[in-house]
């Protein structure tokens, strides 16, 4: 064994590192060892390994540190309440071990503990196994027998605090932990382990999870302490062994960690290896996400624990997404803490803590009451920060405000009494708040990063010091990054625009920036689009009219815009150009070289250009899919070129759907569809996500592929929950629905729908009538006939053919539609000439060729009614081909 391994290092700012040393024959395994000190990251409390690397034959790990002490260098001088907090924070280390959330140790290093503020922080107890010395504590039976396992860790926490309760108010648990017989161990501990956990929310949660059909489900088990919620999710997680249970936390780097300590048995030695990497390097993480999904085709279920699911990264989402697309058939669970709209909720009554208000008797200092400029809850970086701007170690006051109930600390988190909070906080000088808000502001500025969160505080502390200015130019510069970068969902950065548009309220003035990130958030995630409609003449350039008038499909003020624009400057006038075409769509004189000439008209040199020219390229795919489909797709694989070159993502949903419904090999057709829900959900653009599963619906429903349909609705009515969704969508998807159960044969769910709809105007409490369309007219017509229902199916007939006369202007293809039924037609041709329909319009003669055509059909379906299938299928395609 070793003597010494440990130096101390301090770099240039302050920093300060700890590094341990040992020799690389003292480690059979490189990667076990590193995949062994990390499978503490679950305790809040564990200082995580900064760097782990072979180096001259030594295995080196560095530990970055703040202003954290050594325990036992002043054990003298600590208080009862504290060897209470120590112990504690160690039983629930503990816990975690018998939880199955941290590894079992069989030593600690006394040296290896460390206090700031009242709380207690420690290496992992790996390391201490190679140490030599009096100050490392063994459990006996590793030392007779060589055993690891959960009762020597208790073993070795029991001696630990005995040396730090000199008073010996834990004699009791130290007899108990420190007993020979390890079942007296085992089972003290599960007995305190038990005052945490919620045995019914378990058994409801876990009854819940067998029955489950859906293909992705998010569970919410809601706790107003966060450490109730841990102790319950790894309750449940070791219940679950025979689940891939991956615990992300809020950090995708747990994904390798998880993997690597829980599901070595699933993976080869390449992806072991890989994941390990993974850790502590920049691994790239499709690579990483491939090699999980491959590890879990063959997997009925996998279970994804993420605390705050809506604010969640990026990269938690992209996996997310990932792991449901690559996986079809394998049910995708998240566990979280935080939802607003999960599939369920189960919630466990808040715990009965026995409150301390000692506050009400204590004379706060000014450093405590600095301390609440911080906010309602912090972490200790933030309390460094604080303790720079002030040239004072606020730790002695953390650690006060601690102990008269204050301030609570799981980790390196502190919470604040909301309330007391907010006194505090009153109670300090205005030009003091404002002083030390503007100060920190500035420290979190030096940090921004659009990774992470340093922007949120830098632009808070700057509003509190009333310098909105500044705070909005922070918020702009954020939300235009991610426009174009996804790191944040869309439900974020709206979340900005608001307190930017809140911002600018107080400094009284508008701003044009904010303005045109705005209309462009909305054309890029369909955010705010009803909003947009009300504003749209107020923008103050012609080139947000133009978006905004496209976005809202506003013909007629478009077309006046547009027509000022093509003189514009160049990039409007390019705008305008594409929309011109846009606006030409309908009109029979456009031509493949109009297109030709529009598309080619300009060269892609920057984001903003690649976006037009894409959305020109997504226009004349649509224009020329009409004359000559292989032109089409041609135009959309340049389209997607562009996209894939500028990380257009958001394009990227919009060309491979028009892919999707070009394409007319099924498979491809499918596989492009499921690409744009996938690149949907991974950048959190939800309604996007949706536009493109309906259509996904209507090819499965075409193909005959139910069982697929089913689970890709079921999909589509969880995302529905979580998203707000336009009310046409949902009655689109209902009436998917209804052709679904025409197609199998239940007809009184399908009947329900219709009537509600169509003669009672109301449909799950939802007025229907402005959603209705000429499709749903004519599925219902299906219906009736099918149901011998004639004199109501030839009344909705007549609705069916007016309601397209009504919608169109063109009077001149009446009769060609009619002259093209014959008797003894086939069932195809006679629904695509209904459909086709959709060019009627009033003209004389109209009733008695309604009639005419109408005797046709009802013959023709009440000889095949035996077989709903021969024509159904045929139905169903025209229908959503349309």
């Amino acid at each position: 064994m070793l003597r010494s391994i440990t130096e101390e290092i301090t770099f240039l700012g302050g920093t300060q590192y700890t590094l341990r040393r040992l020799p690389e024959n003292y480690v059979p395994n490189f990667i076990d060892f590193v995949v062994k000190l990390n499978s503490y990251s679950h305790f809040e409390n564990a200082f995580l390994p900064y760097v782990i690397q072979l180096r001259n034959n030594d295995v080196v790990v560095i530990y970055d540190r703040t202003f954290e002490h050594r325990l036992f260098d002043n054990i003298h001088k600590i208080g009862q309440n504290e060897v209470k907090k120590f112990s504690e924070t160690l039983l629930r280390f503990l816990d975690y071990v018998y939880l199955e959330a941290c590894a079992p140790f069989v030593a600690m290093s006394l040296n290896d503990i460390y206090t700031y503020a009242g709380e207690l922080y420690l290496f992992p107890p790996f390391i201490s196994t190679f140490i030599e010395s009096e100050d490392v504590i063994y459990s006996s039976e590793f030392l007779k027998y060589n055993v690891c396992n959960k009762s020597t860790s208790a073993f070795v926490i029991g001696r630990v605090i005995e040396k730090i309760d000199k008073a010996g108010l834990y004699k009791d648990v130290v007899r108990a932990l420190t007993n020979p017989d390890a079942h007296v161990r085992d089972e003290f501990v599960e007995k305190r382990i038990q005052n945490f956990i919620d045995l019914d929310i378990q058994s409801k949660v876990l009854n819940y999870l067998n029955e489950i059909n859906e293909e992705f489900s998010v569970i919410e088990i809601s706790t107003i302490e966060k450490l109730t919620y841990k102790y319950n999710l790894f309750y449940l997680s070791k219940n679950l062994k025979s689940d891939m249970f991956i615990r992300l936390g809020n950090d995708i780097t747990n994904l390798a960690r998880e993997i690597l300590v829980k599901f070595k048995d699933y993976i080869d030695d390449e992806t072991y290896q890989m994941f390990a990497e993974c850790v502590y390097s920049n691994c790239k993480f499709e690579l990483a996400v491939s090699n999980l999904v491959e590890s879990l085709k063959d997997k009925d279920r996998v279970i994804f624990e993420i605390t705050d699911y809506d604010k969640s990264d990026h990269l938690i989402r992209k996996l997310i997404s990932t792991v449901r697309a690559s996986l079809p058939k394998t049910k995708v669970v998240v566990l979280t803490n935080k939802s607003k709209n999960p599939s369920i909720t189960f919630k466990i009554s808040p715990d009965n803590v026995e409150k301390n208000n000692n506050w009400f008797k204590t004379e706060l200092s000014k450093i405590d009451k600095y301390i609440s400029i911080l906010g309602e809850s912090f972490t200790i970086d933030d309390v460094v920060k604080l303790s720079e701007v002030i040239g004072a170690d606020v730790e002695e006051n953390l650690q006060k405000l601690n102990q008269i109930g204050l301030l609570k600390s799981l980790g390196k988190n502190f919470f604040f009494e909301p309330k007391q909070r907010k006194k505090i906080y009153s109670s300090l000088p205005r030009k003091e708040r404002v002083s030390l808000h503007r100060k920190l502001a500035s420290k979190y500025e030096n940090e921004l990063n659009p990774y992470n969160l340093a922007f949120f505080k830098s632009a808070s502390h700057f509003e509190k010091s009333g310098d909105f200015s500044k705070a909005l130019l922070i918020y702009l510069k954020v939300i235009r990054w991610n426009m174009y970068n996804y790191v944040f969902s869309p439900t974020r950065i709206a979340e900005l625009i608001n307190k930017s548009e809140r911002l600018l309220k107080k400094i009284g003035r508008k701003s044009y920036a904010l303005e045109s990130l705005r209309v462009k958030f909305s054309y890029l995630t369909n955010e705010y689009t009803k909003d947009l409609a009300k504003h749209s003449d107020n923008l103050s350039s012609n080139l947000l009219k133009m978006i905004a008038y496209f976005k809202t499909n506003n013909h007629d003020k478009l077309s006046k815009v547009v027509e000022k624009s093509l003189n514009g400057r160049f990039f409007e006038r390019t705008v305008a150009c594409a929309l011109n075409l846009w606006l030409r769509l309908s009109n029979d004189d456009i031509s493949l070289n109009d297109v030709d000439n529009v598309v080619r008209s300009f060269k892609v040199n920057s984001p903003l250009t690649a976006l037009v020219k894409v959305e020109t390229l997504k226009i004349g795919a649509v224009i020329a899919g009409k004359y000559d489909k292989s032109k089409a797709i041609e135009y959309l694989k340049d389209a997607l070129n562009i996209s894939q070159k500028f990380n257009l993502k958001y394009l990227l949903i919009d060309v491979y759907t028009l892919l999707g419904l070009l394409e007319e090999n099924p498979a491809f057709s499918t596989t492009f569809l499921r690409k744009a829900i996938q690149i949907a959900n991974e950048i959190g653009f939800q309604s996007k996500a949706l536009t493109s599963s309906i259509f996904l619906l209507k090819r499965l429903l075409i193909l005959g592929k139910l069982e697929e349909f089913e689970r890709e609705l079921s999909n589509i009515e969880n995302n529905l929950l979580t998203i707000n969704f336009d009310i046409g969508m949902y009655v689109e998807v209902e009436w998917l629905k209804s052709l679904h159960w025409i197609y199998t044969g239940d007809f009184d769910n399908a009947q329900e729908f219709y009537e509600g709809i169509f003669e009672k105007k109301m449909f799950k409490n939802i007025d229907t009538s402005v959603y209705v369309t000429s499709d749903m007219l004519f599925s219902y017509v299906i219906l009736l006939l099918y149901n011998g229902n004639f004199e109501k199916a030839k009344k909705f007939f007549e609705k069916y053919v007016n309601f397209l006369a009504n919608q169109k202007d063109n009077k001149d293809n009446l009769y060609r539609y009619f002259e093209f039924i014959k008797p003894n037609h086939g069932d195809l041709e006679i629904v695509r000439a209904i459909l086709d329909a959709s060019e009627f319009c009033s003209s004389p003669g109209l009733s008695e060729k309604l009639d005419q055509l109408y005797e046709i059909i009802q013959s023709y379906l009440r000889e095949n009614l035996k077989d709903v299938s021969f024509w159904m299928k045929d139905i169903v395609f025209i229908i959503t081909e349309k």
